[in-house]
């Protein structure tokens, strides 16, 4: 049988180390605090999360394949070995994580999240929608981007580094700090307006044939 774990006041359920043993798959999780805690090797499959917190937590080796997390906030967790198949993320925060070192991200959705700082080095995306997410400082080095959708993003200072970008889509992204060297940006998907911006980077003024310049 399932167990909820909700608190109707405004107030957060925050769980200490003594109560992890009480933690069970399939669970459901409201309002639930998380922060700084040991999870390591915790198997809470097929849970519901819901505004929860999980800020430097510990969840090494965990399993949370089929979980489903909505605002939830991963910032900084130690996610090394940590099972995430199959789990769905809407709109939540995974600031500074490191999911290249997660076991597993494979089938996996991410609706509207925050990656910014995160690791995503190697990790094989492709075909993964990140549409209306955000990218600061993101690092994508080495990573398999063919065909993954980034529309309406923000990719701002990432890093793509040997990344494989064939027929990576970020129309309506904000663009921002990207290496323009042909042999990166070979195979991306950018509206005209998407290309002016790359250009004012390197301060390159595209003009219509029969527009004059305009002196300072």
């Amino acid at each position: 049988m399932k167990v909820r774990y909700t608190l109707k006041m405004k107030n957060s359920k925050i769980y200490t180390q003594d109560e992890v043993i009480y933690l069970n798959s399939g669970d459901i999780f409201d309002n639930c605090i998380f922060d700084d805690l040991d999870l390591k090797n915790v198997d809470l499959s097929d849970s519901v999360f819901t505004d929860c917190s999980f800020e430097k937590t510990d969840l090494r080796g965990a399993k949370l394949n089929a979980c489903e997390f909505t605002q939830c906030n991963f910032s900084n967790a130690a996610l090394m070995g940590c099972n995430f198949f199959s789990a769905l993320f809407t709109e939540c925060k995974l600031l500074g994580t490191v999911l290249s070192q997660a076991d597993s991200i494979i089938g996996s959705e991410f609706i509207r999240c925050n990656f910014d700082y995160a690791d995503m080095r190697a990790l094989d995306l492709s075909g993964y929608d990140f549409s209306h997410s955000s990218f600061i400082e993101t690092d994508f080095s080495l990573a398999n981007l063919e065909r993954t959708l980034f529309v309406n993003s923000q990719f701002i200072q990432v890093n793509i580094h040997g990344a494989k970008l064939l027929m990576t889509d970020l129309r309506g992204a904000t663009l921002q700090g990207i290496s323009l060297k042909e042999d990166i940006l070979k195979g991306i998907i950018l509206t005209p307006h998407q290309l002016e911006m790359l250009a004012q980077e390197i301060g390159i003024t595209i003009l219509e044939s029969d527009e004059k310049v305009k002196k300072s």
